[in-house]
């Protein structure tokens, strides 16, 4: 279950196997990419994104506004999360 929808905050953000520095590197995601929390354990989280789920370090992630959500959609291409704050830049 999803407990809280997070955001990247980093230019490049890794998505880890396991909840440590030298696990895996399984994704990289981008600025502003939505996320869901799924669980904590110290400083990590454990995501699912669209494209991936794993373990992201905490300080990469941070809350905001769940009414800036918005599903982003073209033809041909997947759905894409963004947040409206971040589009109107």
């Amino acid at each position: 279950m999803i407990h809280s929808h997070l955001y990247t905050r980093m230019t490049e953000t890794p998505v880890y196997a396991a909840p440590a520095e030298d696990a895996m590197t399984m994704h990289i995601l981008r600025l502003g990419v939505w996320v869901g929390e799924l669980a904590r354990e110290a400083e990590w989280i454990r995501i699912i994104g669209v494209d991936c789920d794993g373990w992201v370090r905490a300080e990469d992630l941070e809350e905001r506004p769940p009414f800036q959500l918005h599903a982003y959609w073209t033809a041909g291409k997947p759905i894409e999360y963004i947040n409206a704050a971040d589009v109107e830049k």
